[in-house]
C-alpha cells in the first residue's frame, strides 16, 4: 500500500470518527434545545423535499441505547443547506457558525432527532445525519457504555469506557475510552495483541520514522476483509493519560 493510499485511509478513518461522535453526543447547547417538530418521519420528507438523497440506513447502537441513522447527500455547499434547514426547522434548533460542520436537536413525537451536518470539501458534497430515537434511549446514549462492548477487538487493560457505537448494517463499530498510558505503549500493545492473531498491520510501516513518545498515533491493521484502527491522542490536561479509539469494520455493505 502506498503512502499516499494511507494517508487517505486515515483521512477517511478520522472523518468517519469525528462524525460518530458528534451524531451521538449533544453538546450542552444543542441539549437545552429540544423543541417539537412534527414527526421523525416528517423531517426525512422535509430533507428529501430540500433536495437531499437518501444514501444509507441502519440501526445503530450508541453506549447502552439504540436509534435508527439515516444518511442524506447535498450536492450544494453547506452553507446552502444550512439556509434551506433554517426555512423549514425552528431556527432556534440549529446551530452553525460557519466551516464544515453543524447540527441540530429537536423533539418530534416522542422521539428525539439529531442532525449533523458535515461538508466534504473534496467531494463537493454536504452529508445531513439524521439520527432518531426513543426518549429512552436518547437518555441512555448520553450515560457511558456499562463495558467495553467493542467485542472484536481487546480492551486495554484499566482502561474506562467513554463511548461506543455500532452501525448494524455496515458492521462499522466505534469504542472510545480513557487510559492511563503513553500513545506508544498502548500502540505496543495493540499490535502484540493484534499481530499473533493473524492481523497485519498496513500502516504505519515498520521501517517509518516513529512518532515521539507522547504525540498522538494512529495505526491502520487489515485481516482478511476485516480492518480495524487503533488511534491514540494524548491528553492536553492530565499528564500521562490518553483517549484511545478503536475502530472495526466487518466485511458486508460500505
Amino acid at each position: 500500500m502506498s503512502k499516499k493510499h494511507c494517508l487517505c485511509g486515515r483521512t477517511l478513518a478520522l472523518r468517519v470518527l469525528m462524525a460518530a461522535l458528534c451524531v451521538a453526543a449533544v453538546s450542552e447547547v444543542g441539549a437545552r434545545v429540544f423543541r417539537r417538530w412534527r414527526s421523525a418521519g416528517h423531517a426525512a420528507r422535509a430533507l428529501e423535499g430540500l433536495g437531499g438523497a437518501s444514501a444509507y440506513e441502519a440501526d445503530v447502537s450508541i453506549n447502552n441505547g439504540s436509534g435508527r441513522l439515516t444518511v442524506f447527500s447535498f450536492n450544494r455547499p453547506i452553507g446552502a443547506v444550512f439556509r434551506d434547514l433554517r426555512r423549514t426547522f425552528d431556527p432556534a434548533t440549529l446551530s452553525y457558525a460557519g466551516g464544515d460542520m453543524g447540527f441540530a436537536t429537536f423533539d418530534s413525537d416522542g422521539r428525539q432527532v439529531r442532525l449533523v451536518v458535515i461538508h466534504l470539501p473534496e467531494h463537493a458534497q454536504t452529508l445531513v445525519f439524521k439520527l432518531a430515537m426513543t426518549a429512552s434511549s436518547a437518555l441512555e446514549t448520553r450515560r457511558p457504555p456499562d463495558r467495553h462492548r467493542l467485542t472484536e477487538l481487546p480492551e486495554y487493560p484499566g482502561s474506562v469506557p467513554l463511548f461506543f457505537a455500532r452501525d448494524s448494517r455496515g458492521g462499522l463499530g466505534m469504542a472510545t475510552s480513557t487510559v492511563r498510558a503513553h500513545p506508544e505503549l498502548v500502540q505496543n500493545y495493540y499490535r502484540n495483541q493484534l499481530t499473533p492473531s493473524g492481523w497485519t498491520r498496513l500502516a504505519p510501516h515498520e521501517q517509518e520514522n516513529p512518532s515521539p513518545r507522547s504525540a498522538a498515533s494512529l495505526a491502520l491493521y487489515e485481516k482478511g476483509r476485516h480492518v480495524c484502527i487503533v488511534y491514540v491522542e494524548p491528553s492536553a490536561t492530565n499528564p500521562g493519560e490518553a483517549r484511545l479509539t478503536l475502530l472495526h469494520k466487518q466485511p458486508g455493505a460500505p
